[in-house]
């Protein structure tokens, strides 16, 4: 099942903060990028507080996507560093970076 936003409503607010930083021209533009890069890229694990967490890191085009601990509800999408990624406590990217 391919992951999907939490509503509607959460999609629209999300891509009003950040669809612009991603180049997303509409709503439909934003929640496609989260998809291509849930698709294409490196997957890992981090912590925030005391939830883990999900996230997937686009390189080429600088693009992070966070999930939910199922793995399948996108909480956001953002344009991020590598080393933001890298410097989520408890990130496992450079390790699961290595194995691909």
């Amino acid at each position: 099942m391919p992951a999907e936003w939490k509503s509607i409503a959460d999609l629209g607010d999300h891509f009003r903060r950040h669809g612009r930083a991603v180049g997303a021209r509409d709503v439909e533009q934003y929640a496609e990028l989260a998809r291509l890069v849930i698709r294409e890229d490196v997957p890992f694990q981090y912590r925030l507080g005391a939830r883990r967490r999900f996230g997937r890191y686009y390189r080429r085009r600088g693009l992070f996507v966070a999930l939910q601990e199922d793995g399948e509800t996108i909480l956001t999408l953002d344009r991020k560093s590598e080393n933001y990624v890298r410097a989520l406590p408890d990130s496992t990217y450079d390790t699961e970076r290595g194995r691909r």
